[in-house]
């Protein structure tokens, strides 16, 4: 099941539906847009595996996809999905299918093979000896414990220079599910088509993207532009981009979405 973690805003407000990237990673590494409770009511999304929410068994992207729709056509008044990475194919696909969503927030979301192929490039490029010894790691003995080691070793792959140490103790204490990595990983080859079809989506669109970090800028105003998203650059941002300059995520959001902007 999802765990859902709810943070109440102004009474008369939409509701941000907030996903985590990953696959595998918790909540708690996007719960810097709780300054966006604000403007917004705020519910955050834990798959099976993550913060304290039991791993019963595997599940696909779209099983877990249809739970998540489950739990959102009960939200009652304006919704709207927030995906950072591997989160906003869920944002996404929620919409297709939840009629009380009139929103999407994705945020350095890869959909395209070309944009995972730059993403490739870029990552062979920048490896430290710290990243490729936790991959080592990781590859030898797959647990929780080595996954988050690994993911915090993405040094300025993941995380500003001025956030390098803040991001790292983050992510190695991070609540992950190293098995719905594994279980999940692959599901990204699916996602262009998925892109395609969120193009004839009405709704309001927004992609935010990093500014120097794990996915070039480039490639990733080329997905939002075949998805038919408005698109941004946050300055100064790597990959974790709420976590690097979460001011600036909350200001652009409740630019396009809040009702009373905080």
């Amino acid at each position: 099941m999802i765990k859902l973690t709810r943070i109440a805003g102004p009474p008369i407000s939409p509701t941000l539906v907030l996903i985590p990237g990953g696959p595998g990673i918790s909540s708690l590494s996007i719960r810097a847009m709780d300054i966006l409770s604000r403007s917004f009511k705020l519910v955050y999304v834990d798959f099976p595996g993550t913060n304290g929410n039991p791993y019963d068994k595997d599940r696909s992207f779209d099983e877990l996809a249809s739970e998540l729709h489950q739990v959102i056509k009960d939200i009652p008044g304006e919704v709207i999905t927030v995906g950072h990475s591997h989160g906003g194919f869920f944002a996404v696909e929620a919409a297709l299918s939840a009629l009380n969503i009139s929103g999407v927030v994705c945020i350095s979301t890869p959909f395209t093979e070309q944009c995972f192929q730059a993403v490739g490039d870029n990552f062979e490029d920048k490896k430290t000896p710290a990243l490729i010894a936790a991959e080592k790691s990781w590859n030898a003995n797959p647990s929780d414990k080595t996954f988050a080691h690994w993911l915090a070793e993405y040094g300025e792959l993941y995380f500003s220079p001025d956030k390098l140490a803040s991001g790292r103790e983050l992510l190695a204490n991070d609540p992950c599910s190293h098995k719905a990595f594994l279980h999940n990983q692959h599901d990204v080859k699916l996602m262009g088509a998925l892109l395609d079809e969120f193009a004839q989506w009405r709704g309001r669109k927004l992609f935010l993207s990093e500014d120097k970090g794990m996915i070039p800028t480039r490639a990733l105003k080329k997905d939002a532009a075949q998805g038919g998203f408005s698109f941004e650059v946050i300055q100064g941002s790597s990959h974790f981009v709420m976590f690097d300059r979460p001011e600036d995520v909350a200001r652009s959001i409740e630019n396009k979405f809040a009702i009373n902007k905080g």
